[in-house]
């Protein structure tokens, strides 16, 4: 893994990325949960209440924590699409507020990895450590 190398991992955590490998970790982990979720959601449009269920009891008995998680990311990606739409920010700012949201989805991710794992499989570091 490039995060390995010290340049690497030093330019990583100055520039955040929304496809860093706990993100990343999260969306494989979250995937499979979200198309079930979805599934669910049919069955109950059509009044299919058994397959509701069968398809429920699937579910990973913790699947929550990564559901809660997933809304919270996807409540921080809006607001940097909304924050690059808007023409009164300076691209400074933009890259600032935007840099800010997405260090606060990073660590959304390896908190969720974590308690679903419900071990340390991701540290998690501050802005002031």
């Amino acid at each position: 893994m490039l995060s390995e190398y010290p340049v690497i991992r030093a330019l990583l955590i100055k520039n955040p990325d929304r496809n860093a490998e706990p993100v990343t970790d999260f969306r494989k982990l979250y995937e499979p949960i979200r198309k079930r979720n979805k599934a669910i959601e049919i069955f109950k449009k059509k009044g299919e209440v058994d397959k509701v269920q069968k398809e429920q009891g699937k579910l990973p008995k913790n699947w929550v924590v990564l559901e809660r998680a997933y809304r919270a990311i996807q409540t921080k990606e809006r607001l940097i699409r909304n924050i690059n739409d808007n023409p009164k920010e300076t691209p400074a700012a933009k890259l600032a507020l935007t840099n800010i949201l997405l260090k606060q989805m990073i660590n959304e991710a390896k908190h969720a990895v974590n308690l679903y794992y419900n071990k340390e499989v991701y540290t998690i570091k501050l802005d002031n450590e």
